[in-house]
């Protein structure tokens, strides 16, 4: 086993660590309501572990990169991030400051710090920010645990930092477009085939709703929506390749 590879295992073992520790020292035995996850805890890390192994998969695939190599400098970003994300993600997800909403889609600005995390720093640098630091967010929040969403949101930090796989920003720019053109009318088709399906994981605190509604049309379309908002400013700052590859 080569050292990126170490590194990288160690990382995602102390991710892994840190939600069960959470989950199940403060949720299960220590019975603390707000690190609890709720219904389907197996399936939730069921989707944790696939989650980790997407990102050694992506490893593999790109191994010979330099993108991969960890060193105490990550390390501090990996810390420095997560902390950041953790409060950040307090302040705004309806606890401190209220962000205006529309429909069952809410503006969380604190989503730039594992993107940029990533961009900056590498794919584990990302990974690690937007994982353990949305998972400390949910518990200072207290709306319970979502170990699933943690490692999506660590998922969205390492894609960022993919960008440095392409010498040419331009093609990588291209690349993601096309993936995001495909994986966004994927959503959009499973939406209408399951839109009278009741969202399990919608909720709104200030109306005390928790899954019991449908996913409105624009919730549904926010894949698309954000496709479009994507692509004008990938054109939008095409002289400034930095800027339009960090937003792609």
């Amino acid at each position: 086993m080569n050292r990126r590879l170490t590194y990288l295992t160690i990382a995602l073992v102390v991710i892994l660590a840190i939600f069960l520790l959470l989950v199940y020292v403060g949720g299960t035995i220590l019975g603390i309501e707000r690190l609890q996850t709720g219904e389907n805890p197996l399936l939730r890390f069921a989707f944790v572990i696939i989650g980790l192994l997407i990102a050694i998969v992506i490893y593999w695939l790109t191994r010979e990169n330099k993108i991969w190599e960890i060193g105490t400098r990550q390390v501090v970003y990996m810390a420095i991030g997560a902390a950041l994300y953790a409060i950040f993600s307090y302040l705004f997800n309806g606890t401190v400051f209220v962000v205006p909403s529309v429909s069952q889609v809410a503006l969380r600005p604190a989503i730039a710090i594992p993107m940029f995390f990533g961009y900056a720093f590498g794919p584990v640098v990302g990974f690690f920010t937007g994982a353990v630091g949305n998972m400390f967010g949910d518990a200072l929040t207290g709306f319970g645990l979502s170990p699933q969403w943690s490692i999506g949101n660590g998922l969205v930090g390492l894609i960022a930092g993919m960008v440095a796989l392409f010498p040419d920003k331009k093609k990588s720019m291209n690349t993601v477009l096309i993936l995001s053109v495909v994986l966004a009318v994927l959503a959009t088709v499973i939406f209408f085939i399951n839109r009278n399906v009741p969202n399990m994981l919608y909720f709104a605190p200030e109306e005390g709703i928790f899954g019991d509604q449908q996913i409105s049309l624009f919730a549904g379309l926010s894949a698309i929506i954000g496709l479009i908002l994507v692509v004008a400013v990938r054109y939008f700052f095409a002289s400034n390749e930095d800027v339009a590859a960090a937003v792609t």
